[in-house]
């Protein structure tokens, strides 16, 4: 067979080498190893000396230290909380008469404000005290109103109007005339309404 790069050639064309008749040397054997006597109770060299298995001990386990300080807590900012508003002051003015109260009556005499009306209210020219305890009040109505020409007078929630005996007479403004008032008959007026002293006009307004 001829293999890459050999030639093999064929039998019988190389010579065969010699064969002797000499035996191959035998193989030495090594000795026992020798033992050697020790000190009474020792173990022979050469042997080993079994020793005792010892127990394991494991390393003490090392409880955890309690000592210990706790990392600080901080505290929790609070909640700003923004102030309620206050509203700025301002200030009451303060009236020049006193402020009638709901359900009062006050008096107008040409366009002017008296106020609110007193239990008893003398009006008049020159009124004089013809009603113990009244107030009085003078009108002028250009010399056409008599000194003491009527009487005004707190009724619960009305008021009465009553001609003292005038000259030139009182009268009622009812629609679109006038209703004159007999003399010294008072006379209810529960609404806000319109009054002629002669010439002088006046309204009886209820609040």
């Amino acid at each position: 067979m001829t293999e890459r790069g050999f030639i093999t050639p064929p039998p019988g064309l190389l010579p065969e080498p010699p064969k002797s008749d000499t035996p191959a040397p035998a193989e030495p054997r090594l000795a026992p190893p020798a033992f050697f006597p020790g000190p009474p109770g020792a173990a022979p060299v050469g042997v080993q000396q079994e020793t005792a298995a010892q127990p394991v001990v494991a390393p003490p386990s090392v409880a955890p230290s309690t000592d210990f300080e706790p990392e600080p807590v901080l505290p929790v900012p609070a909640a700003v909380v923004p102030a309620p508003a206050v509203a700025p002051e301002t200030a009451t003015p303060v009236p020049d008469e006193p402020e009638a109260a709901p359900g009062d009556w006050t008096l107008e005499i040409d366009g002017a404000d008296f106020g609110s009306i007193p239990d008893v209210l003398v009006l008049g020219r020159a009124p004089n005290a013809a009603v113990p305890g009244a107030r009085l009040l003078p009108v002028s109505g250009g010399g056409t109103v008599s000194a003491t020409h009527a009487v005004l007078r707190r009724d619960g929630d009305a008021v009465t109007l009553e001609d003292l005996g005038s000259t030139n007479g009182t009268a009622v403004v009812v629609g679109d005339g006038r209703e004159l008032l007999p003399p010294h008959q008072a006379v209810r007026i529960t609404e806000t309404v319109d009054v002629w002293l002669a010439h002088a006009r006046l309204r009886l307004r209820r609040s």
